[in-house]
């Protein structure tokens, strides 16, 4: 994927509550001590590493438009380069800010372009069992990666894919 523009914040810390921060003992879904009140952290320039060396997909402009903000869409979005096995597709790790968010239309939208271009979503949520599970179409070059996933018992989303 071509990365876009770089893009800013602004009042956007979805990812303080979505993501775990080892170093002060914050999981996952859990806001973060430390986030302002209209974004931003309260503790900027001696904030712990794994916040620093965190990658949004957003605000590298990797996936999704200008107003697909993760605050504004309610998914914070992460494309991982990791591989079980050469040729394994790419797995973009999908966060949801607030429950229910990836099944909205947008969310849907969302989820619809990012797998017509072969990538398979693991989506996260804090409200829906199992915490995560597994969204792809059925592609030549997906479909072999989900029926692994399925064998290793992780709840995997078949879809058709669409024009």
């Amino acid at each position: 994927m071509n990365a876009i523009a770089k893009r800013s914040c602004g009042e956007c810390s979805a990812c303080c509550y979505t993501h775990g921060v080892k170093e002060l003992n914050k999981d996952n879904f859990i806001q973060c001590q430390y986030t302002r009140g209209g974004g931003g952290c309260g503790i900027y320039g001696i904030h712990p590493k794994s916040c620093r060396v965190y990658s949004c997909s957003w605000l590298d402009g990797v996936v999704g438009a200008p107003e697909d903000r993760p605050d504004k869409l309610g998914l914070v979005i992460g494309v991982q380069r990791w591989q079980y096995r050469l040729g394994d597709p790419e797995v973009t790790l999908v966060f949801e800010a607030w429950p229910g968010a990836f099944d909205t239309e947008r969310g849907q939208l969302f989820a619809h372009t990012q797998m017509q271009q072969g990538a398979v979503l693991c989506v996260m949520s804090k409200e829906k069992l199992p915490r995560f599970s597994y969204y792809l179409y059925r592609l030549s070059t997906t479909e072999a990666y989900g029926l692994r996933l399925e064998e290793k018992g992780y709840l995997v989303y078949w879809r058709e894919p669409q024009d």
